[in-house]
């Protein structure tokens, strides 16, 4: 019963996290990415939401009015 239990040692826990932080920094990155409007789709989600910003303020504005 007197077992050792293997412990990680500090190099091996450096790379764990480097590679977490990697992937984690590749992921904002992609993020980042998809946010921009370098495509034309991104054009078309711009136009369809200032659409919508559009149209609730005019529904704010009816509902004042009433």
């Amino acid at each position: 019963m007197n077992e050792k239990k293997q412990k990680l040692p500090l190099t091996g826990a450096i790379v764990i996290l480097s590679i977490s932080i990697l992937f984690s920094a590749y992921l904002i990155a992609d993020a980042i990415r998809d946010t921009k409007t370098t495509h034309t789709g991104n054009y078309e989600y711009e136009y369809q939401l200032n659409r919508f910003n559009e149209n609730f303020e005019e529904l704010i504005k009816t509902l004042k009015e009433d």
